[in-house]
């Protein structure tokens, strides 16, 4: 199962090395399974407890599960190193990164960010570069457009290429 974030934005990540990250995901479904086939961990917020119990019925075991309330965003303290995060709930996504921007996350992602233009500004006033990933998605066998954002400050920090995903080819246009 893939998660609804844009299908280059998916392409992206499963290109990448996240097998030492620490993922933090604020709204969990199926991008806690996806995820927890590529991360070191899943921290997950959700505050629908029918979610939490279906993701449970998955056997995830580098996933753990917070139950919050809507008006009660999770306050995180500290974070380890090689850590990212994913906003993509079913509550205020301005006023939960007003709550974690000070993390420091190697980066961030925003699902629908095209819906989020405050939010946008807010994580881009902190220093983060913006990179869009628009492109389809399918919803419940409809195709349609979405766009899932990127932030990151530091380049350096961007995660390693997975060397499982592509295979060199010889090529006689390369030589």
């Amino acid at each position: 199962m893939l998660p609804l974030l844009s299908e280059p934005f998916i392409e992206w990540v499963k290109s990448k090395d996240l097998t030492t990250y620490e993922f933090f995901e604020f709204g969990s479904g199926y991008s806690t399974i996806f995820f927890s086939n590529l991360v070191k961990t899943v921290h997950t917020f959700e505050h629908n407890h029918l979610w939490i119990m279906k993701l449970k019925r998955y056997d995830l075991p580098n996933v753990i599960f917070s139950k919050v309330d809507i008006d009660e965003i999770p306050l995180i303290n500290t974070i380890p190193s090689k850590s990212f995060c994913l906003i993509d709930c079913g509550y205020n996504r301005l006023q939960l990164t007003k709550k974690i921007i000070h993390l420091d996350f190697d980066f961030i992602v925003l699902d629908n960010s095209d819906l989020y233009p405050n939010t946008l500004k807010f994580i881009e006033s902190y220093g983060y570069y913006h990179i869009p990933f628009v492109g389809n998605r399918t919803n419940d066998d409809k195709i349609e457009v979405s766009s899932t954002s990127l932030f990151i400050k530091n380049l350096d920090k961007l995660p390693k290429p997975n060397t499982n995903y592509t295979k060199p080819i010889s090529n006689m246009w390369d030589l």
